[in-house]
């Protein structure tokens, strides 16, 4: 099987500048000041049991990528 390893690159990079913007957004909402009081941001954000953790969300999606890269090399 033959693979294209540069559109493979560009994929792998896209969905890691996907993942990287949603933690800095994600980071952004639960951001704390130096006292350790939440952002108004992160008091107003409730999360119902329907939703999914968006840090689990994230670290899931990296280990696959990592799967994906293992089984290519």
């Amino acid at each position: 099987m033959k693979c294209d390893f540069n559109a493979f690159k560009r994929d792998i990079g896209k969905e890691i500048k996907t993942m990287h913007e949603k933690l800095d957004l994600l980071l952004k909402q639960t951001s704390c000041d130096k006292n350790g009081n939440g952002s108004r941001k992160a008091k107003e954000k409730t999360i119902s049991n329907e939703e999914v953790d968006p840090k689990k969300m994230f670290l899931a999606k990296l280990r696959k990528l990592k799967v994906k890269i293992t089984l290519l090399t």
